[in-house]
Protein backbone atom coordinates (compact mmCIF):
# COMPACT_ATOMS: atom_id res chain seq x y z
CA UNK A 1 0.00 0.00 0.00
CA UNK A 2 0.94 3.48 -0.60
CA UNK A 3 2.28 5.02 2.92
CA UNK A 4 1.64 8.65 1.25
CA UNK A 5 -2.01 7.40 1.92
CA UNK A 6 -2.00 7.49 5.01
CA UNK A 7 0.29 10.12 6.54
CA UNK A 8 2.57 10.13 9.61
CA UNK A 9 1.06 12.66 12.61
CA UNK A 10 2.49 15.64 12.99
CA UNK A 11 5.28 15.20 15.94
CA UNK A 12 4.26 17.01 19.12
CA UNK A 13 6.45 19.85 20.51
CA UNK A 14 5.59 18.33 24.04
CA UNK A 15 2.87 20.89 24.66
CA UNK A 16 -0.87 20.83 25.16
CA UNK A 17 -1.83 22.63 21.51
CA UNK A 18 -5.78 22.28 22.40
CA UNK A 19 -8.39 22.02 24.75
CA UNK A 20 -8.37 23.73 28.63
CA UNK A 21 -4.22 22.79 29.39
CA UNK A 22 -3.53 25.04 26.33
CA UNK A 23 -0.51 25.81 26.02
CA UNK A 24 0.86 23.54 29.00
CA UNK A 25 3.76 20.95 29.54
CA UNK A 26 2.28 17.23 28.95
CA UNK A 27 4.38 15.67 30.57
CA UNK A 28 3.16 17.90 33.67
CA UNK A 29 -0.80 17.67 32.64
CA UNK A 30 0.31 13.83 32.65
CA UNK A 31 0.71 14.30 36.33
CA UNK A 32 -1.92 17.04 36.78
CA UNK A 33 -4.59 15.83 35.16
CA UNK A 34 -4.26 12.01 33.84
CA UNK A 35 -7.71 11.68 33.04
CA UNK A 36 -7.47 14.84 30.82
CA UNK A 37 -4.67 12.46 28.58
CA UNK A 38 -6.78 9.44 29.03
CA UNK A 39 -9.80 12.02 27.03
CA UNK A 40 -6.77 12.64 24.54
CA UNK A 41 -5.63 9.51 23.60
CA UNK A 42 -9.81 7.87 23.52
CA UNK A 43 -10.53 10.90 20.95
CA UNK A 44 -7.14 9.91 18.91
CA UNK A 45 -9.21 7.04 18.17
CA UNK A 46 -12.06 8.94 16.41
CA UNK A 47 -11.59 8.98 12.35
CA UNK A 48 -12.31 12.65 12.66
CA UNK A 49 -9.23 13.70 15.07
CA UNK A 50 -7.28 16.52 14.40
CA UNK A 51 -3.77 16.51 13.63
CA UNK A 52 -2.85 18.00 17.15
CA UNK A 53 -4.84 15.50 18.94
CA UNK A 54 -2.79 12.74 16.89
CA UNK A 55 0.07 14.09 17.60
CA UNK A 56 -0.70 15.00 21.54
CA UNK A 57 -1.76 11.06 21.80
CA UNK A 58 1.59 9.44 20.38
CA UNK A 59 3.51 11.96 22.71
CA UNK A 60 1.81 10.49 25.69
CA UNK A 61 2.07 7.10 24.27
CA UNK A 62 5.90 7.45 24.11
CA UNK A 63 6.52 9.67 26.96
CA UNK A 64 3.89 8.79 29.69
CA UNK A 65 2.70 5.48 28.82
CA UNK A 66 1.54 5.61 32.47
CA UNK A 67 -1.76 7.06 31.75
CA UNK A 68 -2.99 4.50 29.51
CA UNK A 69 -4.03 2.89 32.71
CA UNK A 70 -7.21 -0.08 31.89
CA UNK A 71 -9.58 1.72 34.21
CA UNK A 72 -10.83 5.24 33.70
CA UNK A 73 -9.28 7.90 35.72
CA UNK A 74 -11.87 10.24 37.54
CA UNK A 75 -11.74 13.83 36.91
CA UNK A 76 -13.75 16.40 38.26
CA UNK A 77 -12.67 17.16 42.26
CA UNK A 78 -13.53 14.08 44.25
CA UNK A 79 -11.25 11.89 43.76
CA UNK A 80 -9.21 13.00 40.67
CA UNK A 81 -6.51 11.50 38.88
CA UNK A 82 -7.50 8.20 40.62
CA UNK A 83 -8.01 5.01 38.38
CA UNK A 84 -11.73 4.12 39.24
CA UNK A 85 -10.86 0.44 40.02
CA UNK A 86 -9.08 1.66 43.41
CA UNK A 87 -12.60 3.40 44.39
CA UNK A 88 -14.75 0.38 43.96
CA UNK A 89 -13.22 -1.28 47.27
CA UNK A 90 -12.91 2.12 48.32
CA UNK A 91 -15.36 4.32 48.48
CA UNK A 92 -18.16 2.01 46.51
CA UNK A 93 -20.74 4.98 47.41
CA UNK A 94 -19.03 7.31 44.83
CA UNK A 95 -19.11 4.04 42.37
CA UNK A 96 -22.97 4.10 42.78
CA UNK A 97 -22.93 7.51 42.02
CA UNK A 98 -21.33 7.54 39.13
CA UNK A 99 -23.71 4.47 37.50
CA UNK A 100 -26.66 6.66 38.55
CA UNK A 101 -24.79 9.53 36.89
CA UNK A 102 -24.43 7.94 33.72
CA UNK A 103 -28.04 7.57 33.12
CA UNK A 104 -28.39 10.99 33.16
CA UNK A 105 -29.38 12.88 29.67
CA UNK A 106 -26.24 15.57 30.32
CA UNK A 107 -23.97 12.88 31.49
CA UNK A 108 -20.46 13.57 30.02
CA UNK A 109 -18.49 11.23 28.07
CA UNK A 110 -15.96 10.67 31.32
CA UNK A 111 -18.65 9.79 33.02
CA UNK A 112 -21.05 7.37 31.03
CA UNK A 113 -16.76 5.80 30.16
CA UNK A 114 -16.96 5.29 34.25
CA UNK A 115 -19.89 3.74 34.04
CA UNK A 116 -19.16 0.95 31.66
CA UNK A 117 -15.90 -0.19 33.16
CA UNK A 118 -18.07 -0.51 36.85
CA UNK A 119 -21.18 -2.67 34.85
CA UNK A 120 -18.50 -4.65 33.32
CA UNK A 121 -15.59 -5.29 36.09
CA UNK A 122 -17.71 -4.31 39.48
CA UNK A 123 -21.67 -6.27 38.98
CA UNK A 124 -22.04 -6.38 42.69
CA UNK A 125 -22.50 -2.93 43.03
CA UNK A 126 -25.79 -2.90 41.89
CA UNK A 127 -26.47 -5.72 44.03
CA UNK A 128 -24.95 -4.39 47.35
CA UNK A 129 -28.58 -2.17 47.38
CA UNK A 130 -28.27 1.53 48.71
CA UNK A 131 -25.23 2.70 50.71
CA UNK A 132 -25.13 5.25 53.23
CA UNK A 133 -23.14 8.50 52.52
CA UNK A 134 -21.80 11.02 54.55
CA UNK A 135 -19.79 11.09 57.40
CA UNK A 136 -21.31 8.93 59.99
CA UNK A 137 -22.01 5.63 58.13
CA UNK A 138 -20.37 6.37 54.78
CA UNK A 139 -19.94 3.04 52.54
CA UNK A 140 -22.14 0.44 54.67
CA UNK A 141 -25.37 -0.95 53.83
CA UNK A 142 -28.48 0.87 54.57
CA UNK A 143 -30.10 -2.06 55.55
CA UNK A 144 -27.50 -2.25 58.11
CA UNK A 145 -27.46 1.15 58.94
CA UNK A 146 -31.70 1.07 59.38
CA UNK A 147 -31.11 -1.82 61.79
CA UNK A 148 -28.51 -0.18 64.27
CA UNK A 149 -29.42 3.28 64.17
CA UNK A 150 -32.63 4.47 63.20
CA UNK A 151 -32.66 7.80 64.21
CA UNK A 152 -30.10 8.33 61.69
CA UNK A 153 -32.27 7.10 59.30
CA UNK A 154 -35.34 9.41 60.31
CA UNK A 155 -33.08 11.97 60.36
CA UNK A 156 -32.08 11.52 56.52
CA UNK A 157 -36.04 10.96 55.80
CA UNK A 158 -36.65 14.64 57.45
CA UNK A 159 -33.37 16.30 55.76
CA UNK A 160 -34.59 14.97 52.35
CA UNK A 161 -37.84 16.81 52.59
CA UNK A 162 -35.89 20.04 53.48
CA UNK A 163 -34.74 22.37 50.69
CA UNK A 164 -32.69 20.61 47.81
CA UNK A 165 -31.21 17.97 49.30
CA UNK A 166 -28.31 15.96 47.58
CA UNK A 167 -28.63 13.01 44.95
CA UNK A 168 -27.45 10.70 47.95
CA UNK A 169 -29.46 12.30 50.53
CA UNK A 170 -32.44 11.43 47.97
CA UNK A 171 -31.52 7.88 46.94
CA UNK A 172 -31.09 7.22 50.69
CA UNK A 173 -34.20 8.78 51.55
CA UNK A 174 -36.42 6.69 48.83
CA UNK A 175 -34.68 3.30 49.71
CA UNK A 176 -35.92 3.94 53.44
CA UNK A 177 -39.15 4.86 52.10
CA UNK A 178 -39.69 1.71 50.18
CA UNK A 179 -37.83 -0.85 52.80
CA UNK A 180 -38.46 0.77 56.18
CA UNK A 181 -41.27 2.79 56.04
CA UNK A 182 -42.17 2.57 60.22
CA UNK A 183 -39.58 4.93 60.38
CA UNK A 184 -41.71 7.72 58.68
CA UNK A 185 -43.35 7.50 61.63
CA UNK A 186 -41.89 10.43 64.05
CA UNK A 187 -43.99 8.90 67.45
CA UNK A 188 -41.25 5.84 67.05
CA UNK A 189 -38.27 7.83 67.92
CA UNK A 190 -34.66 6.50 68.47
CA UNK A 191 -31.89 7.33 70.23
CA UNK A 192 -28.48 8.00 68.56
CA UNK A 193 -25.22 7.85 69.92
CA UNK A 194 -23.13 5.17 71.47
CA UNK A 195 -24.77 4.26 74.53
CA UNK A 196 -28.51 3.34 73.26
CA UNK A 197 -28.38 3.93 69.42
CA UNK A 198 -31.02 2.25 67.70
CA UNK A 199 -33.30 1.83 71.02
CA UNK A 200 -36.68 3.62 70.72
CA UNK A 201 -36.51 6.35 73.53
CA UNK A 202 -40.10 5.33 74.62
CA UNK A 203 -37.72 2.65 76.15
CA UNK A 204 -34.97 4.53 77.51
CA UNK A 205 -37.03 7.15 78.93
CA UNK A 206 -38.26 4.15 81.14
CA UNK A 207 -34.48 2.84 82.16
CA UNK A 208 -32.17 5.34 82.10
CA UNK A 209 -33.94 8.98 82.45
CA UNK A 210 -30.02 10.60 83.37
CA UNK A 211 -29.32 10.09 79.86
CA UNK A 212 -32.58 11.59 78.06
CA UNK A 213 -32.00 14.71 80.70
CA UNK A 214 -28.85 14.93 79.53
CA UNK A 215 -29.89 15.14 75.63
CA UNK A 216 -32.48 17.78 76.97
CA UNK A 217 -29.12 19.78 78.27
CA UNK A 218 -27.18 18.81 75.46
CA UNK A 219 -29.94 20.41 72.96
CA UNK A 220 -29.70 23.87 74.01
CA UNK A 221 -25.78 24.19 73.06
CA UNK A 222 -26.12 26.06 69.75
CA UNK A 223 -23.80 23.74 68.60
CA UNK A 224 -25.83 20.84 69.02
CA UNK A 225 -26.69 18.21 66.20
CA UNK A 226 -29.78 17.98 64.79
CA UNK A 227 -30.28 14.12 65.77
CA UNK A 228 -29.74 15.84 69.62
CA UNK A 229 -32.63 18.43 68.91
CA UNK A 230 -35.13 16.38 67.70
CA UNK A 231 -34.56 13.27 70.30
CA UNK A 232 -34.99 16.43 72.33
CA UNK A 233 -38.78 17.95 70.83
CA UNK A 234 -39.57 14.20 71.17
CA UNK A 235 -38.90 14.09 74.79
CA UNK A 236 -40.54 17.75 75.97
CA UNK A 237 -43.47 16.55 74.11
CA UNK A 238 -43.59 12.89 75.46
CA UNK A 239 -41.61 12.47 78.51
CA UNK A 240 -42.42 15.67 80.65
CA UNK A 241 -41.62 13.91 83.79
CA UNK A 242 -37.95 13.85 83.32
CA UNK A 243 -38.20 17.83 84.64
CA UNK A 244 -38.90 16.08 88.09
CA UNK A 245 -36.35 13.54 87.94
CA UNK A 246 -33.53 14.25 90.71
CA UNK A 247 -30.39 15.74 89.58
CA UNK A 248 -27.58 17.51 91.56
CA UNK A 249 -27.39 20.85 92.27
CA UNK A 250 -24.02 22.99 93.40
CA UNK A 251 -21.02 22.89 91.03
CA UNK A 252 -19.41 19.36 91.10
CA UNK A 253 -21.50 17.58 89.57
CA UNK A 254 -24.24 20.07 88.50
CA UNK A 255 -27.36 18.94 86.59
CA UNK A 256 -26.07 14.68 86.93
CA UNK A 257 -28.48 12.33 88.28
CA UNK A 258 -28.21 11.60 91.61
CA UNK A 259 -29.20 8.45 91.17
CA UNK A 260 -25.75 8.14 89.13
CA UNK A 261 -23.81 10.05 91.95
CA UNK A 262 -25.38 7.02 94.76
CA UNK A 263 -23.29 4.66 92.66
CA UNK A 264 -20.19 6.62 91.15
CA UNK A 265 -19.66 9.05 94.01
CA UNK A 266 -21.32 8.16 97.76
CA UNK A 267 -18.96 10.36 99.65
CA UNK A 268 -20.30 13.50 97.17
CA UNK A 269 -23.90 12.26 98.46
CA UNK A 270 -23.27 11.86 102.46
CA UNK A 271 -21.96 15.02 101.91
CA UNK A 272 -25.70 16.43 100.14
CA UNK A 273 -26.97 14.81 103.18
CA UNK A 274 -25.63 16.50 106.02
CA UNK A 275 -24.58 19.84 104.35
CA UNK A 276 -28.50 20.55 103.78
CA UNK A 277 -29.38 19.97 107.68
CA UNK A 278 -27.04 23.25 108.15
CA UNK A 279 -28.46 26.16 108.37
CA UNK A 280 -28.88 28.53 105.10
CA UNK A 281 -28.78 25.21 102.88
CA UNK A 282 -30.33 26.11 99.67
CA UNK A 283 -33.61 24.84 98.71
CA UNK A 284 -32.13 22.59 95.88
CA UNK A 285 -29.56 20.98 98.63
CA UNK A 286 -32.91 20.33 100.62
CA UNK A 287 -34.61 18.79 98.02
CA UNK A 288 -31.22 16.44 96.83
CA UNK A 289 -31.24 15.50 100.59
CA UNK A 290 -34.86 14.78 100.63
CA UNK A 291 -34.29 12.53 97.15
CA UNK A 292 -31.54 10.42 98.47
CA UNK A 293 -33.20 9.74 101.89
CA UNK A 294 -35.88 8.11 100.91
CA UNK A 295 -33.94 6.28 97.67
CA UNK A 296 -30.24 5.55 99.13
CA UNK A 297 -31.65 5.47 103.18
CA UNK A 298 -28.27 3.37 103.42
CA UNK A 299 -26.27 6.91 102.56
CA UNK A 300 -27.74 8.01 105.65
CA UNK A 301 -28.07 5.41 107.96
CA UNK A 302 -25.36 3.31 108.09
CA UNK A 303 -21.34 4.32 106.49
CA UNK A 304 -20.75 2.78 103.05
CA UNK A 305 -17.09 2.33 101.26
CA UNK A 306 -15.44 5.65 99.93
CA UNK A 307 -12.63 3.73 98.43
CA UNK A 308 -12.15 3.44 95.04
CA UNK A 309 -12.78 -0.63 94.38
CA UNK A 310 -15.51 -3.65 94.32
CA UNK A 311 -16.54 -2.44 97.17
CA UNK A 312 -17.40 1.23 96.65
CA UNK A 313 -20.64 2.66 97.65
CA UNK A 314 -21.55 -0.35 99.74
CA UNK A 315 -23.02 -0.28 103.21
CA UNK A 316 -20.24 -2.06 105.31
CA UNK A 317 -22.78 -4.13 107.20
CA UNK A 318 -23.66 -5.85 104.23
CA UNK A 319 -19.54 -6.14 102.96
CA UNK A 320 -19.38 -7.92 106.51
CA UNK A 321 -22.45 -10.34 104.73
CA UNK A 322 -21.32 -11.25 101.51
CA UNK A 323 -17.39 -10.74 101.78
CA UNK A 324 -16.20 -11.67 105.38
CA UNK A 325 -12.87 -12.33 104.35
CA UNK A 326 -12.22 -9.25 102.96
CA UNK A 327 -13.41 -7.09 106.26
CA UNK A 328 -11.19 -9.44 107.71
CA UNK A 329 -8.18 -8.75 106.00
CA UNK A 330 -8.85 -5.28 106.50
CA UNK A 331 -8.63 -5.36 110.25
CA UNK A 332 -5.56 -7.29 110.07
CA UNK A 333 -3.81 -4.78 108.31
CA UNK A 334 -0.74 -3.27 110.97
CA UNK A 335 -1.72 0.29 109.84
CA UNK A 336 -4.01 1.68 107.21
CA UNK A 337 -3.62 2.78 104.34
CA UNK A 338 -5.53 6.06 104.48
CA UNK A 339 -8.37 7.95 106.71
CA UNK A 340 -10.65 5.99 104.91
CA UNK A 341 -9.24 2.77 105.07
CA UNK A 342 -8.73 3.52 109.01
CA UNK A 343 -12.47 4.29 109.53
CA UNK A 344 -13.55 0.98 107.77
CA UNK A 345 -11.41 -1.22 110.10
CA UNK A 346 -12.74 0.74 112.80
CA UNK A 347 -16.16 0.16 112.33
CA UNK A 348 -15.72 -3.54 111.67
CA UNK A 349 -13.33 -3.73 115.37
CA UNK A 350 -16.45 -2.08 116.54
CA UNK A 351 -19.21 -3.91 114.93
CA UNK A 352 -18.08 -7.15 113.68
CA UNK A 353 -15.39 -8.12 116.28
CA UNK A 354 -16.67 -12.34 116.58
CA UNK A 355 -14.47 -12.22 112.59
CA UNK A 356 -10.90 -11.29 114.45
CA UNK A 357 -11.70 -15.18 116.52
CA UNK A 358 -12.78 -16.86 113.62
CA UNK A 359 -10.58 -19.08 111.34
CA UNK A 360 -10.32 -18.57 107.97
CA UNK A 361 -11.02 -21.86 107.25
CA UNK A 362 -14.48 -22.29 109.17
CA UNK A 363 -16.79 -21.05 107.07
CA UNK A 364 -20.05 -22.25 108.94
CA UNK A 365 -18.91 -19.70 111.26
CA UNK A 366 -18.66 -16.92 108.73
CA UNK A 367 -22.25 -18.15 107.30
CA UNK A 368 -23.64 -17.43 110.81
CA UNK A 369 -21.97 -13.56 110.57
CA UNK A 370 -23.14 -13.56 107.52
CA UNK A 371 -27.00 -14.32 108.35
CA UNK A 372 -26.82 -12.58 111.58
CA UNK A 373 -25.78 -8.83 109.82
CA UNK A 374 -28.13 -9.87 106.55
CA UNK A 375 -31.07 -10.56 109.45
CA UNK A 376 -29.68 -6.74 111.27
CA UNK A 377 -29.57 -4.62 107.99
CA UNK A 378 -30.79 -6.61 105.19
CA UNK A 379 -33.30 -3.45 104.05
CA UNK A 380 -30.55 -1.71 103.28
CA UNK A 381 -28.49 -4.15 101.43
CA UNK A 382 -28.15 -2.41 97.81
CA UNK A 383 -28.11 -4.58 94.65
CA UNK A 384 -24.28 -4.70 93.49
CA UNK A 385 -24.65 -5.11 89.22
CA UNK A 386 -26.95 -4.49 86.79
CA UNK A 387 -29.60 -1.91 85.58
CA UNK A 388 -31.02 -1.76 89.49
CA UNK A 389 -27.29 -1.30 90.74
CA UNK A 390 -27.02 0.44 94.45
CA UNK A 391 -30.78 0.33 94.69
CA UNK A 392 -31.77 -1.13 98.33
CA UNK A 393 -33.54 -4.67 98.31
CA UNK A 394 -36.37 -3.17 99.61
CA UNK A 395 -36.99 -0.31 96.67
CA UNK A 396 -35.98 -2.92 94.28
CA UNK A 397 -38.57 -5.62 95.08
CA UNK A 398 -41.15 -2.49 94.92
CA UNK A 399 -40.15 -1.14 91.68
CA UNK A 400 -39.50 -4.39 90.01
CA UNK A 401 -40.05 -7.52 91.28
CA UNK A 402 -40.10 -9.12 87.95
CA UNK A 403 -35.83 -8.49 88.06
CA UNK A 404 -35.96 -10.37 91.19
CA UNK A 405 -38.36 -13.56 89.51
CA UNK A 406 -35.47 -13.45 86.77
CA UNK A 407 -32.48 -13.55 89.53
CA UNK A 408 -34.39 -16.32 91.36
CA UNK A 409 -34.80 -18.57 88.00
CA UNK A 410 -30.80 -17.83 87.53
CA UNK A 411 -29.71 -19.44 90.53
CA UNK A 412 -32.33 -21.83 90.26
CA UNK A 413 -30.93 -22.99 86.81
CA UNK A 414 -27.36 -22.66 88.04
CA UNK A 415 -26.78 -20.34 85.21
CA UNK A 416 -24.05 -18.81 87.36
CA UNK A 417 -20.92 -20.04 87.50
CA UNK A 418 -19.21 -18.50 90.73
CA UNK A 419 -21.09 -19.55 93.75
CA UNK A 420 -18.70 -18.50 95.95
CA UNK A 421 -18.26 -14.76 95.46
CA UNK A 422 -19.73 -11.52 96.87
CA UNK A 423 -21.75 -11.23 93.79
CA UNK A 424 -23.51 -14.71 94.07
CA UNK A 425 -24.33 -14.04 97.69
CA UNK A 426 -25.26 -10.69 96.82
CA UNK A 427 -28.15 -12.05 94.73
CA UNK A 428 -28.82 -14.75 97.23
CA UNK A 429 -29.58 -12.28 99.93
CA UNK A 430 -31.56 -9.94 97.31
CA UNK A 431 -34.25 -13.87 96.68
CA UNK A 432 -34.16 -14.62 100.37
CA UNK A 433 -35.07 -10.51 101.61
CA UNK A 434 -38.05 -10.57 98.83
CA UNK A 435 -39.45 -14.12 99.64
CA UNK A 436 -39.31 -12.74 103.75
CA UNK A 437 -41.19 -10.10 102.61
CA UNK A 438 -43.99 -11.97 100.32
CA UNK A 439 -44.32 -13.98 103.70
CA UNK A 440 -44.84 -11.10 105.64
CA UNK A 441 -47.60 -9.38 103.30
CA UNK A 442 -49.30 -12.72 103.63
CA UNK A 443 -48.89 -13.34 107.65
CA UNK A 444 -50.39 -9.60 107.72
CA UNK A 445 -53.21 -10.66 105.12
CA UNK A 446 -54.06 -13.56 106.77
CA UNK A 447 -54.46 -12.37 110.52
CA UNK A 448 -56.35 -9.50 109.33
CA UNK A 449 -58.78 -11.45 107.42
CA UNK A 450 -58.74 -13.45 110.35
CA UNK A 451 -59.49 -10.61 112.74
CA UNK A 452 -62.39 -9.51 110.11
CA UNK A 453 -63.74 -13.00 110.24
CA UNK A 454 -63.68 -12.60 114.31
CA UNK A 455 -65.74 -9.17 114.20
CA UNK A 456 -68.34 -10.26 111.96
CA UNK A 457 -68.73 -13.41 114.07
CA UNK A 458 -69.53 -11.31 117.34
CA UNK A 459 -73.20 -10.97 118.17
Amino acid sequence: MDSSCCPEPAESSGRVEAGKHLGQDLGEVADKDPAYCQWILRAAEEPESSDEIQAMASWLKEKAPHVEEHAPLVGGRRHFGRPISELVHEDPVFCQWILRRAKEADAGEGVREMAGWLEEHAPHLKEMGALASGRKHRGRPMSEVAQEDPAYCQWVLRQAKEGEPSSDLREMARWLTKNVPHLKDEKLAHASGRKHCGRLLSEVVAEDPAYCQWILRQAEDGNASEVIRDAARWLKENAPHLKDVAVAAGTQHYGRSLADLVVEDPSYCQWVLKAAQEPGASKRLEANAGWLSENAPHLKEVPVVRLHGIHRGVPLPQIVAEDPLWCLWVMEQPKAFCKQFGEISEWFGKHAPELLATSKADGPAFERISEKFFQMYGRIFVVRRGKHRMKTFSRVQEEAPQYIDQIEKRLKSKQETDRTGHLYKNDCFLVVFAEQQRTQEQSATASGSSEASRDSAMP
